[in-house]
């Protein structure tokens, strides 16, 4: 937690109600109520704009309230009533998620529209150039690329877990002895875990990590594999986590990249997720491999299946094997 004081500059991240003792509010499914002068904390939280900082907040309710402003702010923000304002992405990530009641069900008729909608500039003019692309092997295996796999399920080679997880993040070995994929300012805030609930090849059941600077798996845990409690359940994906395959998951530490780019930084997060999983499904595709990847699982759930730090999140699932 960024300490009230110094470049803070506070952003409420949930709106007040009053109670019948003071304020409450609900942050990310908990209530935390604020019991005493309601007038005060509507004021300080009314005024949490991300713009100012606490010394202007003070300064808007009245220099001789400083201690009780201050006390109030380090109060809110430990409860995370109030975010530093590089923390705003927070907001979003929760709401995002599929623990966050902010969703809406489409019907058939509406899905269907949806997914006939393409993009089209405002304008364009009636000058046209078509394009030669040179072939190339790439190109070949691009073509090959699927998100859903039309083969019968296999099972998975060790040596194939391993090509995958170097050519997702990188290994020690040549060509690959720096990272394969972009990441804003070189920071690689990405972590992977591979949850293993039956032996690929020599690698025992278990919770894994991968160390991509010793090319390695190290065991977090060899009990508590039973991960199907972790995704939401649905038709299509219930009998691929059922399978008993190995997965791959992919978790973000969020608070690196912003500490140099602000919010900014969660985007480079979701843009590097996005890069790891597309490597993910090239190699899948050379190699014949299938592989799905799902999003379809519950935040909270998830990191502490795969005990987490605060500020790591698990952003994708990758199954093997399907």
């Amino acid at each position: 937690m960024t300490e009230p004081g110094g470049d803070i500059r506070p952003l409420a991240a949930a709106a007040p109600r009053r109670t019948s003792t003071g304020v409450a509010f609900t942050v990310q499914a908990r209530e935390v109520e604020v019991r005493g002068d309601a007038d005060l904390v509507e004021s300080v939280v009314g005024l949490c704009d991300g713009r100012r900082s606490l010394g202007e907040l003070v300064d808007a309710v009245g220099p001789d309230r400083r201690g009780d402003v201050t006390e109030l702010v380090e109060r809110l923000l430990a409860h995370g009533v109030l975010l530093d304002c590089t923390r705003a992405y927070r907001l979003f990530h929760w709401q995002s998620s599929n623990d966050s009641p902010f969703f809406r069900e489409l019907d058939d008729d509406a899905l269907a529209a949806l997914e006939a909608e393409t993009f089209a500039p405002r304008a364009v003019l009636e000058r046209a150039v078509d394009l030669e692309p040179r072939r190339t092997a790439l190109e070949r295996v691009i073509e090959r690329r699927a998100s859903a796999w039309a083969g019968p399920s296999r099972p998975v080679g060790f040596e194939e877990l391993s090509a995958l997880l170097v050519a997702m993040y990188g290994g020690p070995r040549p060509p690959l002895d720096r990272r394969p994929v972009p990441s804003g300012g070189a920071l690689y805030p990405l972590a992977l875990h591979v949850v293993a609930r039956e032996a690929v090849g020599r690698l025992e059941p278990g919770l894994w990590w991968y160390d991509p600077a010793a090319g390695s798996l190290r065991l977090l845990r060899s009990d508590r594999l039973d991960v199907d409690h972790v995704f939401v359940s649905d038709p299509m994906t219930d009998p691929l986590v059922a399978a008993h395959n190995p997965l791959v998951f992919i978790s973000a530490d969020l608070e690196r990249g912003p500490r140099k780019y602000a919010n900014r930084g969660y985007r480079w997060a979701l843009v590097e997720v996005g890069a790891v999983m597309q490597n993910a499904y090239l190699l899948a595709a050379e190699l014949g491999l299938p592989i799905r990847a799902i999003g379809g699982f519950m935040d909270e759930a998830a990191r502490d299946y795969l005990d987490l730090a605060d500020e790591v999140w698990p952003m994708l699932a990758v199954l093997l094997g399907r």
